[in-house]
């Protein structure tokens, strides 16, 4: 069972990775609300600058890349098993917070500490990933100015986002599965 100062201590972080992930969720929904905004009072050329169709399938084949490495990455590696396992073979003293919490001395401690630092670097780099769809969807909208496109490209990236959000759940049971 935690006490209640670590309690406090999972808040922080997860509120913290809260607002790193509500940053890139309102820095993607502004960008495709500009552009909408954008496309409609007609500020981009109707031309296409590259072939439409060629455009179009490079940028479908980016995505679903990308796509397929947040798949691997969140099916290969957020999973308390493998979290745990790469916090034993990673040095260094992990989260500072964690471990004036729990007490340094403490060999779980460490391991809980390290654990949530992998964590939270693996779930940052879902998070950029999902943000690179977005982009790469724009790059595709300032090329060929198709609205329906952009949109779709970026709803994959939003839904990448929103299926990877923060959640507390994921740091209780990482310390109740080191400590039982």
């Amino acid at each position: 069972m935690m006490d209640e100062k670590l309690e406090i201590v999972i808040s922080k972080i997860h509120k913290r990775n809260l607002k790193l992930w509500l940053i890139v969720l309102s820095g993607i929904l502004i960008l495709i609300a500009v552009s909408t905004a954008l496309f409609y009072m007609e500020m981009f050329d109707s031309f296409p600058i590259v072939n439409p169709a060629d455009a179009d399938k490079i940028a479908m084949i980016i995505v679903f890349a990308i796509a397929i490495i947040i798949f691997f990455i969140k099916r290969s590696y957020l999973n308390i098993n493998k979290v745990i396992e790469m916090a034993k073979k990673k040095t260094g003293q992990g989260n500072r917070e964690i471990l004036q919490a729990l007490g340094d001395s403490n060999l779980n401690a460490l391991l809980y500490s390290r654990s949530i630092d992998i964590l939270s670097r693996i779930s940052y780099s879902v998070w950029f990933l999902a943000d690179l769809i977005v982009l790469v969807a724009f790059v595709l909208f300032i090329l060929v100015p198709v609205l329906q496109n952009y949109l779709i490209y970026s709803f994959v990236g939003l839904y990448s986002l929103f299926i990877n959000k923060p959640d507390r759940r994921m740091l209780i049971k990482l310390y109740d599965y080191i400590y039982e």
